[in-house]
């Protein structure tokens, strides 16, 4: 996954990122804390804490987390 930041134009630090072949849906959360991305052929959920200033991700630990494979979307609250 790569990220732009919104003031420059070139990749921020630490990026890419790896978040699976098929990562498919993307969510950020309500406070702007943690980032997560859905791999939904692996049926996981990588999760990551958001650096909002900086844009940086940390993995979480015990990322990623296993959702099934049923899962057609999540959504953060």
């Amino acid at each position: 996954m790569h990220l732009l930041s919104r003031h420059i134009a070139s990749p921020l630090p630490g990026f890419p990122v790896a978040v699976g072949a098929n990562a498919d849906s993307i969510s950020i959360d309500p406070t702007n804390q943690f980032l997560y991305v859905r791999n939904g052929s692996a049926g996981t959920v990588i999760g990551f804490e958001l650096n909002a200033a900086t844009g940086e991700l940390t993995p979480m630990p015990g990322s990623p987390f296993a959702v099934g494979k049923s899962a057609d979307f999540f959504a953060t609250f």
